[in-house]
Protein backbone atom coordinates (compact mmCIF):
# COMPACT_ATOMS: atom_id res chain seq x y z
CA UNK A 1 0.00 0.00 0.00
CA UNK A 2 2.79 2.37 0.88
CA UNK A 3 4.68 2.00 -2.48
CA UNK A 4 1.15 2.80 -4.43
CA UNK A 5 0.81 5.87 -2.52
CA UNK A 6 4.92 6.86 -2.94
CA UNK A 7 4.00 6.12 -6.81
CA UNK A 8 0.64 8.26 -6.54
CA UNK A 9 2.86 11.08 -4.74
CA UNK A 10 5.56 10.50 -7.62
CA UNK A 11 2.89 11.21 -10.66
CA UNK A 12 1.18 13.66 -9.20
CA UNK A 13 4.60 16.17 -8.92
CA UNK A 14 5.58 15.11 -12.30
CA UNK A 15 1.99 15.79 -13.78
CA UNK A 16 1.27 19.17 -12.01
CA UNK A 17 -2.63 20.38 -12.86
CA UNK A 18 -2.87 23.20 -14.77
CA UNK A 19 -6.27 25.35 -14.80
CA UNK A 20 -7.40 29.08 -14.48
CA UNK A 21 -11.09 30.68 -13.75
CA UNK A 22 -13.34 32.90 -15.57
CA UNK A 23 -16.17 34.65 -14.62
CA UNK A 24 -18.47 36.56 -16.17
CA UNK A 25 -21.01 38.27 -14.49
CA UNK A 26 -24.23 40.43 -16.23
CA UNK A 27 -26.41 43.12 -14.82
CA UNK A 28 -29.40 45.19 -16.74
CA UNK A 29 -27.82 48.59 -15.18
CA UNK A 30 -23.99 47.86 -14.82
CA UNK A 31 -20.95 46.87 -17.06
CA UNK A 32 -20.24 43.08 -17.18
CA UNK A 33 -17.78 42.07 -14.20
CA UNK A 34 -14.92 39.64 -15.75
CA UNK A 35 -12.23 38.13 -13.56
CA UNK A 36 -9.96 35.88 -14.64
CA UNK A 37 -8.01 33.62 -11.71
CA UNK A 38 -4.94 32.10 -12.55
CA UNK A 39 -2.12 30.81 -10.92
CA UNK A 40 0.45 33.63 -10.42
CA UNK A 41 3.75 31.57 -11.85
CA UNK A 42 2.75 30.47 -15.07
CA UNK A 43 0.83 33.78 -16.06
CA UNK A 44 4.54 35.43 -14.98
CA UNK A 45 6.01 32.68 -17.08
CA UNK A 46 3.41 33.22 -20.24
CA UNK A 47 4.12 37.02 -19.90
CA UNK A 48 7.73 36.46 -20.09
CA UNK A 49 7.97 34.53 -22.65
CA UNK A 50 5.19 36.69 -24.80
CA UNK A 51 7.49 39.57 -24.07
CA UNK A 52 11.02 38.26 -24.01
CA UNK A 53 11.10 39.92 -20.37
CA UNK A 54 11.42 39.02 -16.94
CA UNK A 55 8.56 40.22 -15.11
CA UNK A 56 7.54 40.13 -11.21
CA UNK A 57 3.57 40.49 -11.01
CA UNK A 58 3.90 40.77 -6.70
CA UNK A 59 6.73 43.79 -7.12
CA UNK A 60 5.21 47.70 -7.07
CA UNK A 61 7.87 48.95 -9.30
CA UNK A 62 6.79 46.79 -12.10
CA UNK A 63 2.88 47.66 -11.94
CA UNK A 64 2.78 50.11 -15.13
CA UNK A 65 4.72 47.08 -17.06
CA UNK A 66 2.61 44.26 -15.61
CA UNK A 67 -0.58 46.25 -16.21
CA UNK A 68 0.47 46.47 -19.77
CA UNK A 69 1.75 43.70 -20.32
CA UNK A 70 -1.30 41.64 -18.85
CA UNK A 71 -3.66 44.05 -20.91
CA UNK A 72 -1.83 42.84 -23.61
CA UNK A 73 -1.30 39.09 -22.89
CA UNK A 74 -5.75 39.18 -22.56
CA UNK A 75 -6.82 41.25 -25.55
CA UNK A 76 -4.60 38.77 -27.33
CA UNK A 77 -6.21 35.44 -25.30
CA UNK A 78 -9.69 36.54 -24.18
CA UNK A 79 -12.67 37.31 -26.69
CA UNK A 80 -16.15 37.68 -25.81
CA UNK A 81 -19.17 37.55 -27.70
CA UNK A 82 -22.34 39.15 -26.32
CA UNK A 83 -25.42 38.67 -28.55
CA UNK A 84 -23.30 38.17 -31.82
CA UNK A 85 -21.47 41.63 -31.02
CA UNK A 86 -17.66 41.30 -30.52
CA UNK A 87 -17.35 43.15 -26.61
CA UNK A 88 -14.18 45.21 -26.05
CA UNK A 89 -13.06 44.53 -22.69
CA UNK A 90 -11.84 47.11 -20.44
CA UNK A 91 -8.97 45.94 -18.20
CA UNK A 92 -8.90 47.02 -14.99
CA UNK A 93 -6.34 45.72 -13.01
CA UNK A 94 -4.66 42.75 -10.56
CA UNK A 95 -4.33 41.36 -7.48
CA UNK A 96 -2.23 38.69 -5.86
CA UNK A 97 -3.86 35.98 -3.78
CA UNK A 98 -1.98 32.99 -2.31
CA UNK A 99 -0.73 31.61 -5.39
CA UNK A 100 -2.99 33.06 -7.95
CA UNK A 101 -3.51 36.34 -9.88
CA UNK A 102 -7.20 37.33 -10.39
CA UNK A 103 -7.16 39.93 -13.25
CA UNK A 104 -9.94 42.09 -13.41
CA UNK A 105 -11.90 43.65 -16.91
CA UNK A 106 -14.97 45.06 -17.58
CA UNK A 107 -17.63 44.74 -20.45
CA UNK A 108 -20.26 46.73 -22.00
CA UNK A 109 -23.67 46.95 -19.90
CA UNK A 110 -26.99 44.96 -20.24
CA UNK A 111 -28.20 41.81 -20.11
CA UNK A 112 -27.89 39.36 -22.79
CA UNK A 113 -29.28 35.92 -24.73
CA UNK A 114 -25.92 34.64 -25.86
CA UNK A 115 -22.46 34.69 -24.98
CA UNK A 116 -19.38 32.78 -26.89
CA UNK A 117 -15.87 32.71 -25.56
CA UNK A 118 -12.93 32.24 -26.58
CA UNK A 119 -10.36 32.02 -24.03
CA UNK A 120 -7.19 30.26 -24.91
CA UNK A 121 -5.01 31.94 -21.59
CA UNK A 122 -1.81 29.87 -21.42
CA UNK A 123 -3.04 27.17 -23.93
CA UNK A 124 -0.34 28.07 -26.24
CA UNK A 125 2.58 27.37 -23.81
CA UNK A 126 0.52 24.19 -21.22
CA UNK A 127 -1.33 21.92 -23.66
CA UNK A 128 -2.82 20.31 -20.87
CA UNK A 129 -4.08 24.03 -19.45
CA UNK A 130 -7.91 23.60 -18.68
CA UNK A 131 -9.59 27.07 -18.65
CA UNK A 132 -13.06 26.83 -16.48
CA UNK A 133 -15.83 29.79 -17.75
CA UNK A 134 -18.71 30.89 -15.64
CA UNK A 135 -21.36 33.35 -16.47
CA UNK A 136 -24.31 34.87 -13.92
CA UNK A 137 -26.96 36.07 -15.11
CA UNK A 138 -30.21 36.21 -13.46
CA UNK A 139 -28.78 34.56 -10.28
CA UNK A 140 -28.56 31.48 -12.54
CA UNK A 141 -24.73 30.38 -13.34
CA UNK A 142 -23.34 28.53 -16.46
CA UNK A 143 -20.41 26.94 -16.92
CA UNK A 144 -18.36 25.36 -18.82
CA UNK A 145 -14.50 24.84 -20.04
CA UNK A 146 -12.07 25.36 -23.05
CA UNK A 147 -9.09 23.75 -23.42
CA UNK A 148 -6.63 23.32 -27.11
CA UNK A 149 -9.30 20.83 -28.39
CA UNK A 150 -12.02 23.32 -27.29
CA UNK A 151 -11.04 26.97 -27.09
CA UNK A 152 -14.79 28.14 -27.86
CA UNK A 153 -17.37 28.02 -25.51
CA UNK A 154 -21.27 29.49 -26.29
CA UNK A 155 -23.63 29.99 -23.23
CA UNK A 156 -27.42 30.36 -24.16
CA UNK A 157 -29.26 33.10 -21.51
CA UNK A 158 -32.52 33.44 -22.54
CA UNK A 159 -34.99 32.75 -19.90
Amino acid sequence: MLVWVNLLLVALQLHPFYMSVTQLQLFANKPMQITCRIFTDDLEAALKESSKTTIDLTKPEQQTWADSSLKKYLAARLHIKADNKVLQLTYLGYEITDEATTIYLEGNTGLHHSILIKNTILIDRLPQQLNIVHVLQNGKTQSNKCNKEKQDVSFNLKN
